[in-house]
């Protein structure tokens, strides 16, 4: 496996990676499949580019498996911290250690920036990321009702900090 920033030339397997993590998770994500997927490429290419957002992912057999980004603040008062966001791995790869290696380089990448805290916003009803993020020593910090709506369906969203 092979963790790295991905980048412009990586644009056809990361639309691939979060339309499909938007399509079979619809409720974990603000962003939703049927709002990506007309999308042409260089829509993909921009999120890519952003300085702000840097895109991590995990490769095995020069497959993109997972992804993670990590979003600093341009505001000055808020720079201390930054937000992790877009995190997925396969479902074919999961049980492999990729998200916690996601998380070790994203972790990393902040610290390197001078970051204080990194905070993530998590779905109430994904129990599974909510162990690992606890694990990881994260902190519940507010809980938001009815966060996004899908269809039909309201979502409560959980919101989790950590001081590096």
């Amino acid at each position: 496996m092979n963790i790295r920033q991905v980048l412009k030339s990586d644009q056809v397997t990361y639309q691939q990676i979060r339309l499909e993590a938007l399509e079979k998770e619809p409720y974990l994500f603000a962003d939703s499949f049927e709002q990506l997927r007309d999308r042409d490429l260089s829509f993909y290419e921009q999120e890519l580019e952003n300085r702000s957002q840097p895109v991590f992912g995990a490769f095995v057999d020069e497959q993109l498996v997972g992804i993670i980004s990590l979003r600093f603040y341009p505001i000055e008062k808020m720079a201390h911290k930054a937000m992790i966001g877009r995190f997925y791995v396969k479902e074919k790869v999961r049980g492999q250690s990729i998200g916690k290696a996601l998380f070790e380089v994203v972790m990393e990448k902040a610290k390197g920036e001078g970051i204080e805290q990194i905070q993530l916003v998590v779905a109430a009803t994904n129990e599974q990321a909510i162990k690992v993020y606890e694990k990881q020593g994260f902190q519940r910090y507010a809980y938001e009702v009815n966060a996004l709506k899908v269809g039909d369906v309201y979502v409560d969203e959980m919101y989790y900090v950590k001081k590096i």
